[in-house]
Protein backbone atom coordinates (compact mmCIF):
# COMPACT_ATOMS: atom_id res chain seq x y z
CA UNK A 1 0.00 0.00 0.00
CA UNK A 2 1.11 3.13 -0.67
CA UNK A 3 1.28 6.69 1.49
CA UNK A 4 -0.45 8.23 -0.99
CA UNK A 5 -3.70 6.06 -0.78
CA UNK A 6 -3.81 6.55 2.64
CA UNK A 7 -7.03 9.12 3.56
CA UNK A 8 -6.54 12.31 5.16
CA UNK A 9 -6.37 11.39 9.17
CA UNK A 10 -4.04 8.27 8.38
CA UNK A 11 -1.73 10.43 5.99
CA UNK A 12 -1.15 12.79 9.20
CA UNK A 13 -0.39 10.08 11.63
CA UNK A 14 1.97 8.68 8.63
CA UNK A 15 3.78 11.85 8.66
CA UNK A 16 4.15 12.44 12.19
CA UNK A 17 5.38 9.41 13.19
CA UNK A 18 8.44 9.58 10.11
CA UNK A 19 9.47 13.14 11.64
CA UNK A 20 9.40 11.78 15.21
CA UNK A 21 11.20 9.18 14.29
CA UNK A 22 13.98 11.16 12.13
CA UNK A 23 13.83 13.50 15.56
CA UNK A 24 14.51 10.62 17.90
CA UNK A 25 17.51 9.33 15.35
CA UNK A 26 18.97 12.86 15.14
CA UNK A 27 18.99 13.13 19.14
CA UNK A 28 20.66 9.36 19.23
CA UNK A 29 23.14 10.54 17.32
CA UNK A 30 23.99 13.30 19.04
CA UNK A 31 23.67 11.21 22.69
CA UNK A 32 26.28 9.22 20.97
CA UNK A 33 28.90 11.80 19.74
CA UNK A 34 28.31 13.46 23.33
CA UNK A 35 29.33 10.09 24.87
CA UNK A 36 32.07 9.99 22.74
CA UNK A 37 33.11 13.61 24.18
CA UNK A 38 33.22 12.40 27.30
CA UNK A 39 34.96 9.47 27.05
CA UNK A 40 37.64 10.86 25.07
CA UNK A 41 38.08 13.51 27.74
CA UNK A 42 38.12 10.56 30.45
CA UNK A 43 40.89 8.76 28.57
CA UNK A 44 43.30 12.21 28.68
CA UNK A 45 42.29 12.56 32.37
CA UNK A 46 43.87 8.97 32.85
CA UNK A 47 46.70 9.24 30.80
CA UNK A 48 47.80 12.40 32.53
CA UNK A 49 47.08 10.58 35.51
CA UNK A 50 49.34 7.95 34.23
CA UNK A 51 52.29 10.07 33.13
CA UNK A 52 52.12 11.82 36.52
CA UNK A 53 52.54 8.56 38.34
CA UNK A 54 54.73 7.78 35.90
CA UNK A 55 57.41 10.87 36.26
CA UNK A 56 60.09 11.17 39.00
CA UNK A 57 61.58 14.81 38.10
CA UNK A 58 58.40 17.08 37.73
CA UNK A 59 58.86 20.83 38.84
CA UNK A 60 56.56 21.85 40.82
CA UNK A 61 55.14 23.79 37.65
CA UNK A 62 54.79 20.37 35.48
CA UNK A 63 53.07 18.93 38.64
CA UNK A 64 50.66 22.02 38.71
CA UNK A 65 50.18 21.59 34.92
CA UNK A 66 49.33 17.85 35.49
CA UNK A 67 46.92 18.43 38.26
CA UNK A 68 45.08 20.63 35.83
CA UNK A 69 45.06 18.52 32.97
CA UNK A 70 43.78 15.78 35.09
CA UNK A 71 40.71 18.04 36.31
CA UNK A 72 40.32 18.95 32.95
CA UNK A 73 41.44 22.82 33.39
CA UNK A 74 44.09 23.03 31.06
CA UNK A 75 42.83 22.95 27.89
CA UNK A 76 43.51 26.29 26.68
CA UNK A 77 47.49 26.62 27.59
CA UNK A 78 49.67 25.01 26.85
CA UNK A 79 47.54 23.59 23.70
CA UNK A 80 47.12 19.65 24.73
CA UNK A 81 48.16 18.90 20.89
CA UNK A 82 51.39 19.87 21.23
CA UNK A 83 51.90 18.72 24.77
CA UNK A 84 50.79 14.64 24.68
CA UNK A 85 51.60 12.39 27.28
CA UNK A 86 53.18 10.54 24.59
CA UNK A 87 55.58 13.52 23.60
CA UNK A 88 56.27 13.67 27.64
CA UNK A 89 57.68 10.66 28.55
CA UNK A 90 59.62 10.05 25.29
CA UNK A 91 61.29 13.63 23.87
Amino acid sequence: MSADTLTVESRAFFERSKSKVSVSLWYGAAAIVFLGFCAAAGGMAAAYNNVTDSSVNNSSELEDAYTSFKGGYGKSSPPTYLITPYNLMYP
